[in-house]
């Protein structure tokens, strides 16, 4: 999970720990990076689409009963 505090959005913060993240993953051979978020989280659909992540959802109770989530793919 990755998380920022809400006085450091805007920061530059999220896109470098997303690019370290990113480019370690490449570095081990891990071609695809998905991430996962609730519809609701208007901030993280806007922040990964920014990112280059392809967007799908909202997927019907995928964390369980009534628990639907947004799913984010970027190849590396």
């Amino acid at each position: 999970m990755v998380g920022v505090r809400p006085d450091l959005r805007g920061s530059g913060l999220a896109r470098e720990l997303y690019g370290r993240f990113l480019a370690g993953a490449a570095g081990l051979g891990r071609p695809v990076v998905r991430a996962v978020t609730s519809p609701v989280n208007t901030g993280s659909i806007a922040f990964h689409r920014a990112m280059g992540f392809t967007v799908s959802g909202p997927h019907a109770d995928y964390d369980g009963p009534g628990l639907d989530r947004m799913l984010f793919e970027r190849r590396t």
